[in-house]
């Protein structure tokens, strides 16, 4: 699971950084749609980040212990598109 939430982390960086060299100001509320203006993601990236974020979310602020096959499913989700980003995974 800490893994996940790294991979999330370094996506939000990834994109930031992306989102600063391709000029672009706008890295609040509309941050995807901007990135996705200035080429940096596709919808389908937005919709991966949309899942990603709620399954995250679901995972971290859930009082039951995870199930490992969940966060396995998303771990993979999160390194695809940590590589798609041209960032590439964490390490294990």
């Amino acid at each position: 699971m800490e893994r996940l939430v790294l991979n999330w982390n370094r996506i939000d960086e990834v994109l930031k950084k992306k989102m600063v060299e391709s000029g672009s100001e706008d890295y609040g509320t509309h941050k995807w749609e901007a990135a996705m203006k200035a080429g940096i993601l596709t919808i389908e990236d937005i919709q991966s980040l949309t899942e990603l974020r709620m399954a995250r979310n679901k995972i971290v602020h859930s009082t039951r212990r995870p199930d490992g096959d969940d966060i396995k499913y998303w771990l993979q989700k999160s390194d695809q598109l940590l590589r798609r980003l041209g960032a590439g995974a964490l390490a294990d």
